[in-house]
This record gives C-alpha cells, sequence and structure tokens, in this order.
C-alpha cells in the first residue's frame, strides 16, 4: 500500500521480528504483517518496511531477512492478535517522525540571517533545517559544485595536482560525495526519516529507508547532489562555491567585554559576510580552519 497516506493514519505501530524469504516481494511481507495484527491490509492509511538485516546464522541454506514493519491504522486496532503480540512486545509505537522546523526568534522584523559553513551532509540539512524555519541562509563551500568537483578529482587520479580547496575531501557533498554514500550508522533519531525521505526524494534508493547496511552508491550521489541543491534553493537557500571561511569577525559585549562578544560576521576569500546565526559543518579535514577557530580563542 502506498506511504503517500500517511495524514490519514490514527496510528502508527510496529511489528518486529518477521521473516522475510531471499526471493519474497516487500508488498506480501507487508500484507502478512497486517494479517498478523489481525488488520486488513486494503484498510490501512499505509505500510512500510521500517528495518530489514540478513540473518545468515542458520546452517545450510537458511539464509533470508530479518524485518521491522510500519503499519498505520486509520483507526483504534481491536484484535486479540494485535493485544497478544503488543503485551509479548512484538508489536509497539514506532518512533515518532520530525520534519526540520526549528524554533528560530523570527519576531516581525526581517528574518535573521543564518550562514552554514560546509556543504556536506551536515551543511546541507543545517541549511535545510533554518530554510524551512524562515530563516534567510547562506551556505558557503570552499570546494566547487559536483560538475565541476569531479573533473578535478579525475584530474589528481590521473596524476595531476590536488587541488587544496577542491578534491576528495571538500566540495558539493563533502567527503562522503566519494565514500559510496554508505548509511551505516543508523540511529533512533526522529530526525532520520525525514533525512532519508529527502535523500530518496533526490534521486536515492528507496531500500535505504529500511535496509540495516544500506548504501546510495557513489555513481548515484553524483546524479543525486543537482536534485539536492535545487530542493535547497527552492526552499531559498543561497550558495556560494569557492569560498573559504578564514576567521570570525565579533562585536564586543556589553562595556566592551570580550567575553560576551557575539559573532557578527565572519572574515571570507570573498571578503565580510554578515549573520546573525552561525553554523559550521565543516569536517574533520579542515584542519586551517580548525586552526583559525583555536587562535582566535573558540573553544573546541
Amino acid at each position: 500500500m502506498a506511504a503517500s497516506h500517511k495524514s490519514e493514519a490514527q496510528s502508527v505501530w510496529r511489528l518486529s521480528g518477521l521473516r522475510q524469504e531471499i526471493h519474497e516481494p516487500d508488498q506480501e511481507v507487508l500484507d502478512r504483517a497486517a494479517r498478523q495484527l489481525g488488520m486488513d491490509p486494503d484498510g490501512l492509511a499505509f505500510s512500510r518496511m521500517a528495518k530489514r538485516s540478513v540473518d545468515a546464522r542458520g546452517r545450510g541454506a537458511d539464509l533470508h531477512f530479518v524485518v521491522q514493519v510500519d503499519l498505520g491504522a486509520k483507526g483504534p486496532v481491536r484484535s486479540k492478535k494485535f493485544d497478544r503480540l503488543k503485551r509479548s512486545g512484538k508489536v509497539r509505537e514506532a518512533p515518532a517522525v520530525d520534519g526540520f522546523g526549528l524554533d528560530l526568534p523570527l519576531g516581525s522584523g526581517e528574518p535573521p540571517h543564518v550562514v552554514v559553513v560546509g556543504a556536506g551532509p551536515g551543511g546541507l540539512f543545517a541549511a535545510l533545517s533554518a530554510a524551512e524555519s524562515g530563516a534567510r541562509v547562506t551556505l558557503l563551500e570552499r570546494g566547487e559544485p559536483i560538475e565541476r568537483r569531479g573533473r578535478k578529482v579525475v584530474q589528481f587520479h590521473r596524476g595531476g595536482e590536488p587541488d587544496p580547496d577542491n578534491n576528495l575531501l571538500f566540495g558539493d557533498g563533502g567527503a562522503g560525495t566519494y565514500s559510496d554514500g554508505k548509511l551505516y550508522t543508523r540511529v533512533s533519531d526522529r530526525l532520520e526519516r525525514a533525512v532519508i525521505d529527502e535523500l530518496i526524494a533526490a534521486g536515492a534508493p528507496a531500500d535505504i529507508a529500511f535496509d540495516a547496511r544500506a548504501h546510495i552508491g557513489t555513481d548515484k550521489l553524483h546524479r543525486m547532489l543537482p536534485e539536492l541543491r535545487q530542493r535547497l534553493m527552492d526552499a531559498g537557500v543561497e550558495f556560494r562555491y569557492g569560498v573559504r571561511v578564514t576567521g570570525l569577525v565579533r562585536a564586543a559585549g556589553p562595556g566592551g567585554s570580550q567575553g560576551a562578544a557575539r559573532v557578527v560576521a565572519v572574515e571570507t576569500t570573498e571578503g565580510e559576510c554578515p549573520l546573525d546565526a552561525l553554523v559550521l559543518c565543516i569536517g574533520h579535514s579542515a584542519r586551517d580552519t580548525w586552526e583559525q577557530l583555536i587562535q582566535q580563542g573558540v573553544t573546541l
């Protein structure tokens, strides 16, 4: 059943410990899960795979998947099967899913200007969160868009000189762009599903939403990044590539106190960029930027 009717669901229940044969279609598993809970598969608001992992512990050829399934109920669930499985712990309410909204002090004046530094996964989704919450967002990235970054990386692999700002580590998508887009570190964060849904909308395979050892693939990431960039631009994010942050500009606190100093702008290779809030998503390899921050008294 399509997941486009989520708004109809009054409750979402997660059933764990289901077995799926290697060649068994997902829909058959979803229908079987509904029947196991005493639900009519055709009467659900939606159903979806929540998690899938390979079980290879059995001897011989007993290779199969173990899955968790989310079922959206349109009303109260009343069945002895459901009550029994709930008491056993095999069925529970599915974790809540949050959107990207932030509680920003928008007031009645101009929206705050949020500057995000770094166009890796952290920076892209920080920018999306701020933009969808009503802020004016500028994203600064020292590298280049994937279209130009890819050419520089190919030249490097063929024996060319590395570009210090546009390479395997820096540029559109961050270092993960060339690490196969592995999503192995799955967490029970309420934002996880929202992030995954954005990646799928940009062109990632749908099964990354539930495969325990999911990966997107470098080739797909290169096609996805322009789509994700357009999604952010449509939300109001301004991208500025080829811009490296070189320092912070601070305003002294009351009475000239440096202890209460506030960052009001960043110094960049293209001049000062004023801001109301700064989000640093610069990655572990930006050692020059980390060193500059330490020299300016930032606690890391």
